[in-house]
């Protein structure tokens, strides 16, 4: 299995629950619901502030690598997660002389 990139950990971190669930509503204003998933996936926001220029093209080499497959990702708390990458780009705002500011999304396989 892949792994994670040796890169600087990230700044902010957030995290999130997601069970999808199925609805239907009623003309009397009831509403049925039930869950659509067995299981809670996870999702985590990582951002960078003040990531180093090599960090930077090590995460763009990862990425374009990985997109659309799963890797192993530890989370600061020293969980490992079975993750992939949710959006199709990953996007750098230059800081200042090699530094950079990023932020991505990672979803629970």
């Amino acid at each position: 299995m892949t792994t994670w990139p040796d890169i600087q950990g990230p700044s902010t971190l957030m995290e999130r629950s997601r069970k999808k669930q199925l609805k239907s509503d009623f003309e009397a204003g009831y509403v049925q619901s039930r869950p659509q998933w067995t299981r809670t996936r996870r999702e985590f926001e990582l951002g960078w502030s003040s990531m180093p220029a090599a960090d930077k093209a090590m995460l763009e080499a990862f990425f374009a690598n990985n997109v659309g497959g799963t890797f192993d990702w530890q989370h600061p708390g020293g969980t490992v997660y079975t993750v992939r990458f949710a959006d199709n780009e990953i996007e750098f705002k230059h800081r200042a002389v090699n530094r950079w500011r990023c932020s991505l999304m990672l979803e629970e396989a």
